[in-house]
């Protein structure tokens, strides 16, 4: 079984505190979604690097307050405030998985311990300043085809990982042609898929051989959408 969780949107880098939301777009189209909005952690980067940097902060997360890592000049630095210094990149990031998979632990319990897998959507920031109502000159409409396809895979939370294949390699082949497919969707109105009896479909992957391997699958897929 596959549990999903997706990285919150709104501020996602140091610019969002320093001059306000820089991915508007994207936030917007998420919480025109109650799916999506659901499955969001409660926490952003930025909550993260309050924690990190040690500066006062309003609200608390027991995830993120669980954090270890300080660092006085935080993720970024001026020059580039849109990704995370090379210095401290893999720290950065191997914090953030950290803090993702304390929020699932928190949210889904024991599943994750008894083989269930969890698959984090962490994607948009880099289109939302694309077409999301009406098609660009090439026929493409990336945000609205983005925001899609995370509601549709969040739909399918709790689902089997046969179901999460299916619908990666039909957005793969949605994505390829016209996104008027997308235009089609409304993204409010995508809901939770009904789960099938228990034992249809695929068995239930025991090893954690073979939920490696699966997951290594899921994100392969997943970053060609």
């Amino acid at each position: 079984v596959v549990r999903v969780l997706l990285l919150k949107a709104a501020d996602s880098i140091a610019d969002c505190r320093n001059y306000g939301e820089q991915f508007p777009e994207l936030v917007a189209g998420r919480r025109r979604s109650r799916l999506m909005s659901r499955l969001e952690t409660p926490w952003s980067i930025c909550d993260l690097q309050d924690v990190v940097q040690q500066r006062p902060r309003k609200r608390k997360f027991a995830a993120v307050e669980a954090c270890k890592l300080r660092l006085k000049d935080g993720f970024y630095d001026e020059e580039d405030t849109w990704h995370f210094r090379h210095d401290v990149a893999k720290q950065a990031e191997d914090e953030i998985l950290k803090t993702i998979r304390r929020t699932a632990r928190l949210r889904y319990g024991d599943s994750l311990k008894n083989g269930d897998i969890l698959l984090v959507l962490a994607a948009g920031w880099n289109v939302s300043g694309d077409n999301y109502s009406s098609l660009d000159s090439a026929g493409k409409a990336f945000l609205r085809a983005e925001l899609v396809a995370a509601a549709e895979l969040c739909a399918l939370n709790g689902h089997r990982v046969s179901a999460f294949r299916d619908k990666m390699h039909e957005l793969l082949r949605r994505n390829r042609g016209s996104h008027k497919c997308f235009l089609r969707k409304s993204v409010h109105k995508i809901r939770s898929q009904k789960l099938r009896a228990r034992g249809a479909g695929c068995t239930r992957l025991r090893s954690a051989a073979g939920r490696a391997r699966v997951s290594e699958h899921l994100s392969e897929l997943f970053s060609r959408i």
